[in-house]
């Protein structure tokens, strides 16, 4: 007995050591898998900035040779910026890069200083163009940036943490370097550096030697300068309507198409493109939408509404069912009709692409009530049909935003939140379920360097913090300043050094209701509130029929005569 006691000992002992080496084995292949995806997190995001770059070399030799047209003689400036994009070319690591791109800035600033003395060159389309098109690709450099340094921190701070800094050692893993670029170049008459001035100015095609006289704004400018927390030269607008309401626009205003209208009420707008899908309808039903849901027309007066006919989720039980649903393809689109919008665009406005609303269309498929009640009695299902959604618009988006490369200024993310007097759900069910996925699709965004714009209706004054801490919104819509929390004094206070604000032109009860004078009074009083913060002003959601065409000239043409920012 004694001996078979011994045996036992011995064996538990045995197993005892087993466990705990699988366990050191486990945790070892956690941890170094951990810090390999760390790595490639950081590998991917410099291949962003690697894109920008080789697209701003690729405009370089354009710029001098329009330069040379006009300015034959300045040998070595032109130089100058052929040796820093040589050098930039040529680097072979990121330290190398950062330095390069310095020289590249410096030698930049001389070249379009020399647009001051050769006024033939200032006025040239050409060069204006490809300011621009530069201007755009630095601004996407810098989000670009930001994206990967975010990435090294993490990595290199994962490396320095007990006990994982064992395992990086032993396994190889080094520190990767920040990619850092000086605020400010060194001026080229030498001495001191320049004198600091708007980084608008730099990063959106106005370049300009110090004390000359800035071009005029685009509206893409405009709202880019805003987003930057720099001063436009106006309060940028936008524009929210019903089909209804802009054809009556459009023949009151006798404006032959959407381009004069802007033009006529001193509209900046957004250029929105995406890829139109090459399916029509649902495999499973042909009068569906290509997510099962059937839709009917319904007629409210003054013109009509598709509302949801039918809810093709509705009987499902459990997440089986939800995965065995068929589910719409993310790669059935036309991309290539889609690269002929991104060749089409002007550079004039602001470009929105990318759309992500997923509860709303949980609902359409669910039904609405059972949906609410999934997410406290099924959250299983819940999380299948949420996570089918969000990997369809996740690839999609991917994929426009990897075709645009850096055309796309703004992308748009949304969810109505609140209603007229508080949230549609608790804070605990948003952080649940939607803000998790709500960040990865932002982050998605900043990685190509797309400013996110999101969109929640009614009282959610109470989600404003985590929409800014955790998904890190940078523009909120509409702005229902009528809805308790939403007042617009409180969220300049509490937010306006954080948000751009969009909308905040009433249009439950001034524009539809009330008279022009009306309406410039709250234009006026926006004015006034806002002027600590940064605004866009547009109507707090699309124009309904209701609100006449005078009220809607009124918004415009207030904002266009007061909203001067600059002189």
């Amino acid at each position: 007995m004694g001996g078979l006691g011994a045996l036992s000992c011995g064996v538990l002992v045995l197993l005892v050591i087993g466990g705990l080496a699988l366990l050191v084995v486990g945790w070892l292949v956690l941890t170094y898998n951990g810090l390999v995806q760390l790595r490639n997190a950081v590998k991917n995001a410099w291949a962003q900035i690697d894109v920008q770059l080789r697209r701003r070399y690729d405009l370089i030799p354009n710029l001098v040779e329009t330069v040379k047209g006009y300015a034959k003689h300045e040998r070595e400036t032109f130089e100058n910026v052929v040796k820093a994009r040589q050098r930039g070319i040529d680097a072979s690591t990121v330290k190398e890069q950062g330095q390069a791109e310095n020289m590249i800035t410096g030698a930049l600033r001389q070249l379009f200083a020399l647009s001051e003395a050769y006024p033939d060159l200032k006025a040239n389309q050409n060069f204006l163009a490809l300011q621009e098109e530069l201007a755009s690709t630095e601004n996407k450099i810098g989000f670009a940036r930001q994206y990967y340094n975010d990435a090294v921190q993490t990595f290199n701070t994962r490396q320095q943490m007990f006990p994982a800094n064992m395992v990086a050692r032993m396994l190889g893993f080094e520190p990767s370097d920040f990619f850092e670029l000086e605020e400010r170049v060194e001026s080229s008459r030498g001495g001191s550096p320049d004198p600091p001035r708007p980084q608008y100015a730099d990063a959106h095609g106005l370049l300009a030697a110090e004390g000359c006289e800035a071009m005029p704004m685009t509206p893409r400018q405009r709202w880019l300068a805003l987003l930057e927390g720099e001063t436009p030269d106006r309060i940028p607008t936008d524009y929210w309507a019903t089909p209804e309401v802009t054809e009556r626009l459009l023949a009151d205003l006798a404006c032959a198409d959407r381009d004069e209208l802007y033009e006529h009420l001193h509209i900046d707008g957004t250029d929105v493109v995406h890829a139109p899908s090459t399916v029509r309808c649902h495999p499973d039903d042909p009068e569906a939408d290509i997510w099962g849901v059937r839709n009917r027309t319904v007629d409210y007066g003054g013109g009509t509404y598709d509302e949801v006919a039918s809810h093709p989720l509705a009987d499902a039980k459990t997440a089986r069912d939800i995965h065995a649903f068929a589910w719409p393809d993310p790669d059935a689109h036309d991309f290539d009709a889609f690269r002929e919008q991104i060749a089409d665009l002007t550079g004039e406005r602001i470009v929105r692409c990318g759309h992500y609303e997923p509860f709303l269309l949980y609902c359409r498929m669910r039904g609405m009530e059972q949906a609410y009640v999934d997410l406290v009695a099924e959250p299983d299902i819940a999380d299948a049909v949420l996570g089918h959604i969000f990997d369809y618009y996740f690839h999609l988006n991917q994929r426009m935003f990897d075709i645009a490369k850096g055309r796309i200024d703004i992308t748009y993310v949304a969810e109505d939140l609140g209603s007229q007097t508080g949230l549609l759900m608790s804070l605990g069910l948003i952080r649940r379920f939607l803000l998790p996925n709500q960040k990865r699709m932002a982050d998605l965004a900043r990685s190509y360097g797309i400013h996110v714009f999101y969109h929640t209706d009614g009282a959610a004054r109470d989600v404003i913090p985590d929409l800014l801490d955790v998904v890190g919104i940078e523009i909120l819509t509409p702005i229902q300043w009528r809805c308790p929390g939403m007042e617009r004094e409180g969220l300049v206070r509490d937010f306006g050094d954080r948000l751009v604000f969009h909308g905040a032109v009433d249009n439950q009860q001034t524009l539809a209701f009330g008279t022009p004078d009306d309406v410039q009074k709250e234009v006026l009083d926006n004015i006034r509130i806002f002027g600590p913060a940064r605004w866009i002003c547009a109507p707090c959601h699309n124009l309904q029929p209701v609100s006449p065409t005078d009220n809607i000239v009124a918004l415009y043409e207030t904002i266009q005569q007061h909203g001067q920012l600059q002189t």
